[in-house]
């Protein structure tokens, strides 16, 4: 009762204790060796002593001030005096220590804690030196001005995922987002001598563009001479738009440092023109090989004739003359034929020198294993150039496939490419590796980027409901191959296909499967509806399926209503197909009913506002490629995009693993990585009821 009361001496501070990767931040009031108190709160009388005893008031109102004060500062922005940080929080504080010191603030850690210490990109330094056909590698990471970490020492303790690393027994190091991804990078395209092959070395360069980096002669030359970008003639770039002249001169410069190309914009954003314009520029060079499908061969010819008619395109029409016209092309001359016609002129294509090549359409090479695949892999060529709106489709293996044209060698041998990315699909840091040694190589613009006044597109999916007699024989149908598929053989993968598709083919309409069928077929009354309302109200329909025989079906009650329509399936000869094209650009036929393949690419139809899907396809992106035949450069009213979906069938399975497809291709193009392949148990699962 008779003691006196000083005043709490303590000082407002900061504590902070590093453990099991979380950063615990606490602010409080301490006092030379006394416990730290928690400001603002606790006790208002500190007792100190065991015989002889001192004590302290506290004014805690005042501390609460102080710890409003300390809050401020703090880059924390979380109520309260207490916090567990991770992550980006935790080096966004870390990374805010020396300013906070300067500023005032008391910090001191806990004297159980490790000592944290953050480190960005801008610590990284390299230095590269040629040897022989590839480079070494050497680096370090500067702690602070006098201590300085070897690069070696920190990617051997990386480990997928991880961004501290352990310096010693006193200290951890937090990195960056960034310096983790670099390093990840790195540690992945240097071998265990920290070297790098030579194919490597231009991803390399633009990998290390924010990196200090010091390199010999040869590695300087290189990169001097790799950030010349090829000026290209203004007059040749006047009628494009500007994303298209940037196309081309990428294209360009890849094409003169030596390298090959994917340009894989979005559909309807000028490819085609894009390409031409780099063959106008190359023509001098020698004779360029075209390669396209059948169906977009008369549209190569009709693009070379309107924007680079001083090139010669060769055509063959009589089949004795084409390997000797292929010997004698030269230069300002295009061989233009497509995929089919490969396999017989495989010698000839092999026997000289391509100064470009072009592949329209290039996922027709997705299977590296095929003949025609093969081929264009052995034909000698400057320049390959790849045109693809769906680069990937289904799985990484078309991805190498690709490369494997336009750069032989980048991705390695298909057993090096799974062994160093085949776990891309599932993690982000291989997911973010790839991107980095492919991106140099690949250019990808949307529409919703760079044309802006390009009129909206909506997308409809139009659920229908089977009759009950079409239900019945559905559900018996699907337990009958569900019982097929489970009583299989080793051939377990084509029964599931087999039965899937006469499935599908049950939804579009039971005449598919039973031809004696007359009763009721939901999916096309409502097609028929749907058009009915379409053409009412003045709009152009695009129909496509990839069913012919479902068109025939379609087609046999259009006519019944007496509506005029075009056609096309892969049964039409190239002059009917032309004929069919040019009546629906030039006349007002409201009907233009297509086959998925014949029909799905190298078509401009932007008189056409509407487009139905009859039935869905396990791609997304081949769907997405039909649609923009109508939503394309040139449309200048919004497109709807009806897709028609039986309910609770293997239709509505179908579409929902569209995310899944689409996320393949975006997580490699625009940064996703959440992805996995179709295998034979997700086929499966589809079949389930």
């Amino acid at each position: 009762g008779n003691a006196e009361l000083a005043p709490w001496p303590g000082i407002p501070s900061v504590q902070l204790d590093w453990q099991d990767g979380q950063l615990s931040v606490k602010l409080v009031t301490r006092f030379e060796d006394l416990p730290p108190q928690p400001l603002g709160k606790g006790e208002a009388i500190v007792r100190q002593g065991i015989k002889a005893y001192h004590y302290w008031q506290r004014d805690l109102g005042a501390e609460k001030q102080q710890a409003q004060l300390l809050r401020n500062q703090l880059p924390i922005g979380l109520p309260g005096s207490e916090w567990l940080l991770q992550g980006e929080q935790a080096l966004a504080l870390v990374n805010a220590l020396p300013e906070l010191v300067d500023a005032g603030v008391v910090i001191h850690w806990h004297q159980d804690s490790a000592r944290l210490k953050s480190l960005d990109e801008a610590a990284l330094s390299l230095r590269i030196e040629r040897r022989q056909d590839w480079f070494q590698v050497e680096g370090a990471l500067a702690l602070d001005e006098h201590q300085i970490l070897d690069l070696r020492l920190i990617l051997r303790q990386m480990t997928p995922g991880q961004r501290t690393v352990q310096l010693d027994e006193k200290t951890s190091l937090m990195l960056s987002d960034k310096l983790v991804e670099r390093l990840t990078m790195l540690g992945a395209m240097l071998d265990e001598e920290q070297r790098i092959n030579n194919k490597l070395a231009y991803p390399l360069t633009r990998l290390l563009s924010v990196i200090t980096t010091e390199g010999d002669a040869a590695w300087q030359s290189l990169q001097q001479e790799w950030q010349q970008e090829v000026s290209c003639p203004d007059e040749l770039l006047t009628s494009l738009r500007d994303y298209q002249k940037e196309g081309v001169r990428w294209m360009a410069t890849l094409a003169h440092h030596g390298f090959g190309a994917c340009l894989a914009d979005d559909m309807g954003l000028g490819k085609t023109l894009q390409a031409l314009i780099v063959l106008r520029m190359r023509q001098h060079l020698g004779p360029a090989l075209v390669v396209v499908p059948k169906s977009v061969v008369t549209n190569w010819q009709e693009e070379v004739t309107r924007f680079a008619p001083e090139l010669d395109v060769v055509v063959f029409e009589n089949p004795a003359e084409r390997e000797g016209m292929i010997r004698e092309a030269k230069a300002g001359q295009v061989i233009l034929i497509n995929y089919g016609m490969l396999g017989s002129l495989a010698e000839a294509l092999k026997s000289r020198r391509w100064s470009s090549m072009v592949l329209d359409e290039a996922q027709q090479i997705k299977n590296a294993g095929t003949q025609r695949a093969k081929l264009l892999f052995q034909l000698d060529g400057d320049f390959r150039l790849a045109l693809s709106g769906t680069p990937i489709e289904n799985h990484l293996g078309e991805l190498w496939s690709l490369f494997t044209f336009i750069n032989p060698g980048l991705l390695g041998s298909l057993g090096e490419f799974k062994r160093r990315f085949g776990k891309a699909v599932k993690d982000p840091q291989h997911m973010a590796l790839l991107r980095a040694v492919i991106s140099p190589f690949i250019l990808r613009r949307l529409k919703q980027q760079v044309l802006t006044e390009l009129p909206d597109k909506t997308e409809i999916i139009h659920h229908i409901s089977l009759s009950p007699e079409e239900r019945q024989l559905y559900e018996a149908t699907r337990r009958e191959v569900v019982q097929q598929v489970q009583s299989a053989d080793g051939r377990a993968l084509m029964h599931v296909l087999s039965g899937l598709t006469r499935l599908r083919r049950l939804c579009c309409s039971p005449e598919l499967v039973m031809p004696e069928w007359s009763q009721t077929s939901s999916k096309l009354d409502e097609a028929m509806a749907l058009l009915e309302e379409a053409i009412d109200g003045g709009h152009r329909v695009l129909v496509f399926s990839q069913f012919v025989d479902l068109l025939s079906l379609l087609r046999t009650r259009i006519e019944q209503k007496s509506w005029d329509y075009c056609y096309l399936d892969g049964g039409c000869s190239a002059k009917s197909r032309q004929d069919s094209i040019l009546r629906f650009r030039h006349e007002e036929v409201p009907l233009f009913l297509i086959s998925l393949k014949a029909g799905g690419t190298g078509l401009n139809l932007t008189q056409a506002d509407t487009v139905l899907h009859l039935d869905p396809w396990w791609n997304p992106a081949v769907e997405d490629q039909a649609s923009d035949r109508a939503h394309r450069m040139g449309q200048t009213q919004p497109v709807t995009v009806y897709r028609l979906v039986c309910e609770q069938t293997v239709e509505e399975k179908i579409v929902a693993l569209h995310d899944e497809k689409r996320a393949l291709a975006d997580g490699l193009l625009s940064g996703q990585s959440e992805v996995r392949g179709l295998d034979v148990e997700s086929l499966r699962a589809l079949l389930m009821g």
